[in-house]
């Protein structure tokens, strides 16, 4: 079979899977797309086709774009990545939350403030309250405001553990993305646009887009699949853009150029091995355990391999076994897309649903074999 032919293959392979409403998959190298492909419908109850051009929510695949976007002002001496968080939000108070064997939540002082280092490598103390118990006790206890119901009150939420100590996902980039607002005296979207999407011409990307082509997302309801409409969303450094596979592809290729595309750099190269470094020496990366299962199952974003994260982005550090290779960086987002970039290889991929929840088995069957016949494995 023809290389076109083999990633076809894979997407008909599971695109037959009714879990699964759809796909959009994208393959690149540095030259342009080799592959762009979808599956399904946007909504199953409509049963409007997916075409490789529907807009689709990035979720958390928002964070690697605020990273850049924040760096970029690292490169002009706008930010500091060693300044503490409250050099540039003064006004945030900051607690360590912490839950007694008895149920007591009790907040202290953290021993310092997070910097702006350590809200982009999630070594801040910042969780979310689908991933962390003590901060879902306190959320369901009215306690803190859900971010999911209350996007700006939600990260005002206290940190779970003191900065530094240790490597756990949370809304870090979402804070570092205010701290790019406040030191501009713009808003993010308007920051995004100049800085990142107009350069790069990603002309689909936005956090209000119009409804055309738009993938809904889907969740279980009884027996079937329900296909929720996205809503318009608050712009946040750590998601709420949405996005097609050729915009996205677009910075893919950037990252994949050195920190440029069509010369329009948007990185310079000494920034670029940062971002590809890993940042979180000696702490590690750790499998994700879920405490909101209808949100999100359990994940290991290493795929049984050895993973660090550098800015903005998980780093595997050996290979894997479907055929990205050691260096690589990648992560997903909530709603069951996932991204890798493999500078070693030339390659950068796009495996996209909109289902719920996250980490959900046959969209990570479905990434592996998409994987796999872009490296011909």
């Amino acid at each position: 079979m023809t290389a076109t032919q083999t990633l076809d293959a894979a997407l008909d392979a599971h695109a037959s899977n009714p879990e699964l409403p759809m796909i959009l998959a994208g393959l690149w190298d540095r030259d342009g797309a080799r592959y762009l492909g979808a599956r399904g419908a946007l909504d199953r109850s409509s049963g409007e086709a997916a075409t490789p051009a529907a807009r689709f929510a990035l979720a958390s695949m928002t964070k690697p774009l605020a990273t850049v976007a924040v760096l970029q002002q690292v490169e002009t001496g706008v930010l500091d990545l060693q300044a503490p968080m409250t050099t540039y939000l003064p006004n945030r108070a900051l607690e360590v939350l912490e839950r007694d064997e008895a149920g007591t939540l009790r907040r202290q002082a953290p021993k310092r403030a997070p910097t702006l280092h350590e809200l982009l490598t999630h070594t801040s103390g910042f969780s979310y309250e689908f991933l962390d118990g003590t901060l879902l006790a306190a959320v369901q206890a009215g306690a803190v405001p859900s971010l999911f119901t209350d996007p700006v009150g939600g990260l005002e939420a206290p940190l779970v553990f003191e900065p530094g100590s240790a490597w756990g996902y949370g809304i870090g980039i979402d804070i570092a993305g205010q701290i790019l607002e406040a030191a501009l005296g713009k808003t993010l979207d308007t920051i995004l646009a100049e800085q990142i999407f107009e350069p790069l011409g990603m002309t689909r990307t936005s956090f209000n887009p119009d409804a055309e082509g738009m993938a809904k997302v889907h969740v279980a309801a009884s027996d079937a699949l329900q296909g929720l409409p996205p809503a318009p969303q608050h712009p946040s450094g750590g998601a709420g853009l949405f996005s097609t596979l050729e915009d996205y592809g677009r910075f893919l290729r950037a990252l994949l150029g050195g920190g440029a595309l069509d010369g329009q750099r948007i990185l310079s190269e000494a920034m670029m091995a940062q971002l590809g470094s890993n940042q979180i020496t000696p702490l590690a990366v750790t499998p994700l355990t879920s405490v909101l299962p209808a949100m999100s199952l359990d994940s290991d974003m290493g795929f049984g391999s050895e993973a660090s994260w550098s800015y903005g982005f998980l780093r595997h550090e050996s290979s894997g076994d479907n055929g990205r290779q050691a260096g690589s960086l990648s992560w997903a987002g909530l709603f069951n897309s996932f991204f890798w970039l493999d500078s070693a290889s030339g390659l950068a991929g796009v495996w996209a649903t909109q289902r719920l929840p996250f980490c959900h088995p046959a969209a990570i069957a479905g990434l592996g074999a998409f994987e796999r016949a872009a490296y011909d494995r």
